[in-house]
């Protein structure tokens, strides 16, 4: 569950990211190098979205009782994906 949390968060940070258009992609790799960390704009709303989700997904446990790795992760990534789906159609009313 940890690992698959970890990877979760990152596509969250890149979800909110995007969303708040705090990050530029380009479609050059030299122009996304980062050199320190003051180059990472860190959204301030992601440490409590963070909080909610990890709250959520852990009383959730979308793949309890599921053996195989790869299967639970899967379905980690999918409650995740539904996850933020809701929470951003919430967001718009």
């Amino acid at each position: 569950l940890a690992q698959g949390l970890a990877r979760c968060y990152v596509v969250l940070f890149a979800f909110v990211c995007e969303d708040n258009k705090s990050v530029r992609m380009g479609t050059i790799m030299d122009e996304n190098r980062i050199f320190c960390a003051e180059q990472i704009n860190v959204p301030c709303e992601l440490p409590e979205i963070l909080k909610d989700y990890t709250k959520a997904v852990i009383r959730a446990d979308p793949s309890a009782g599921d053996t195989d790795p790869t299967s639970a992760r899967m379905k980690l990534f999918q409650w995740s994906r539904d996850y933020f789906k809701r929470k951003m159609a919430e967001s718009k009313h």
